[in-house]
């Protein structure tokens, strides 16, 4: 008899699948928690609740990981994209009242053959899932090779599902806002999962000025010729490049080495992002218990910034808005972006400026709070420094349909994207 060989999918797949055994009993309330059937299903008791879903991912914060990887041949800098993939998806949930009972995760890679970065992956994952108190699930692994690009010798993007239960009675929906109320933010020191495509161009940008190239294209022209010893011309390599299949957009595949001049910088937006959803957990009094600190309105602060978030959180409120301080500092890597994108324009122009960067990126929020009192507030920020989050009111509820942050102001109606 011959046994059967796992292939390197296989193995991967059995990598994930340990994570899931040792996460299974994460969520804190034992009636909630999911079984997993040997065929991979899932099945659990809802009672009077139900279930929802949704779905997010890294973006495209695997390529900084990616970029680091080919410096210093080192699969750590992959360790803190689980926590990514998770704060994406289970940090939506909680504003909304939700609770997280689980992770699916969806794992495309070009190779699964080097187990190193498949365990730091899978490290990554536990992690997290740790962190926010709640089980992976199920998931897939999957070796699509060039149907994943990327940057050096390990590629990947990576998407999930949170699986939420839903108590009506414990919906925040920001029915019950009011001028007046206080506003709490929670301190965001990663850029987390957004804005990294402007990031990125932030950096080329500047790597190509540096070295005199008006684009990508005319720094690929220049590489050949170097390396063709100025055997071609530039019009000659030029036509090639217009006649490859799909035209130009072949660029896309080409990587500027932007990462060997700004490695500090791209190191720094590889800090993992924070998983609030255990202190949401906690102020709502798990699913059943009593509420310990009622929660008026929530928002996850992602792509589009404080201004998007605060205008879908008052959507349904249209004569308020909100004054708030500046409480935080930017996360690392954002002044040296803000900083590059001054030095460096396009056609004169920056390629952000600090209204732009507030509605882009985080600007050091994680997520605000409205509560209804002073005695709430002081009993949220204690319970989030209990809890190891960093807490602090940043300002009101006002009865102006206006989003007051940083020296700027929105309106609530008409939030530029």
């Amino acid at each position: 008899m011959h046994e059967i060989i796992r292939d390197d999918k296989e193995n991967a797949s059995r990598t994930f699948a340990d994570v899931a055994e040792k996460t299974r009993n994460n969520f804190p309330e034992s009636a909630y928690r999911l079984r997993v059937h040997g065929n991979g299903r899932v099945s659990g008791t809802m009672g009077r609740h139900r279930y929802f879903a949704g779905a997010d991912g890294t973006g495209t914060k695997p390529e900084l990981a990616e970029r680091m990887d080919t410096l210093h041949d080192d699969p750590c800098y992959y360790e803190g994209l689980g926590s990514d993939v998770v704060a994406m998806v289970a940090d939506d949930v909680p504003p909304l009242g939700y609770f997280v009972v689980g992770i699916v995760n969806t794992l495309d890679v070009n190779s699964a053959k080097d187990s190193d970065f498949v365990a730091a992956l899978a490290r990554g994952m536990h992690r997290a899932c740790d962190k926010g108190r709640f089980p992976l699930l199920n998931g897939e692994t999957a070796e699509l090779g060039y149907r994943t690009p990327g940057v050096g010798k390990n590629h990947l993007n990576w998407n999930a599902v949170a699986l939420q239960l839903v108590n009506e009675a414990k919906i925040i929906d920001g029915s019950k806002l009011k001028a007046g109320n206080i506003i709490i933010g929670l301190r965001e020191r990663s850029i987390r999962s957004n804005g990294l495509t402007m990031a990125r161009d932030i950096l080329e940008n500047a790597w190509l000025q540096e070295r005199s190239f008006q684009n990508k294209r005319a720094w690929a022209i220049h590489a050949i010729q170097k390396k063709q010893r100025h055997t071609m011309s530039a019009e000659a390599i030029g036509d090639i490049f217009d006649a490859m299949p799909g035209g130009p957009a072949f660029l896309d595949h080409v990587h500027v080495p932007w990462h060997e001049q700004f490695r500090e910088v791209t190191e720094q937006l590889l800090t993992p992002s924070k998983i609030y959803a255990p202190l949401f957990y906690e102020a709502q009094g798990g699913v059943d218990g009593p509420v310990n600190i009622p929660l008026l309105a929530c928002a996850h602060i992602t792509g589009g910034g404080v201004p998007l978030k605060v205008q879908r959180m008052l959507k349904d409120n249209p004569g308020l808005g909100v004054d708030l301080n500046t409480v935080f500092p930017d996360p690392d890597g954002i002044p040296k972006l803000m900083e590059l994108s001054r030095n460096y324009g396009v056609a004169g122009k920056t390629l952000i400026d600090d209204r732009t960067a507030c509605e882009k990126w985080n600007r050091g929020v994680g997520v605000l709070c409205v509560v209804e009192s002073d005695e709430h507030a002081a009993e949220f920020v204690g319970l989030a420094a209990k809890m190891d989050y960093e807490a602090a009111i940043m300002g009101s509820v006002i009865d102006h349909p206006l989003i007051r942050w940083r020296g700027h102001e929105w309106s609530t109606q008409a939030v530029s994207s």
